[in-house]
């Protein structure tokens, strides 16, 4: 229950204190509407009631089960989603936002993804892993005029 308990306990915990931090936030008085601080609350809060739940959950799930302890401790899977986040964000100045980003989601796929799928699936899933990233760039860099690496190719 501790390790189940231990991930949002911090994210409550990490989230409050930025929510806390967003008081000192300054805006301007000019600005009608919604100030630079809005969004980011928007978000924390979020952030905070999903632990919340989270942590809710998981105390009423553990009511329920008793403790076993048959998982292996050390899992390769989040020792290569480590390695693979640190070669994505060298990746991004290089070879850009759209295709680093597509390179890194299908990894994350295959290797999230236990049984193996047909070539058909596998197309559609790249497609739509690039169109998402292409989209994501679109909205950042027209919408919120946030530009992302661009790299060598996009």
């Amino acid at each position: 229950m501790k390790k189940t308990l231990s991930g949002p306990i911090i994210i409550l915990l990490v989230a409050s204190f930025f929510l806390y931090q967003t008081t000192n936030i300054k805006t301007l008085d000019i600005v009608a509407g919604l100030g630079a601080d809005f969004y980011p609350r928007v978000i924390l809060i979020f952030i905070i009631v999903l632990s919340a739940l989270s942590i809710i959950i998981s105390i009423i799930k553990n009511r329920n089960l008793k403790s076993y302890s048959d998982k292996e401790s050390f899992s390769w899977k989040v020792l290569l989603m480590f390695i693979s986040f640190g070669i994505y964000i060298w990746a991004l100045d290089v070879i850009g936002f759209v295709i680093a980003s597509t390179i890194f989601m299908m990894f994350v796929y295959i290797l999230l993804i236990d049984k193996k799928k047909n070539w058909k699936v596998n197309i559609i899933t790249v497609i739509c892993l690039f169109l998402s990233a292409l989209v994501v760039s679109f909205i950042f860099e027209n919408y919120l005029n946030v530009f992302l690496p661009k790299g060598l190719f996009f």
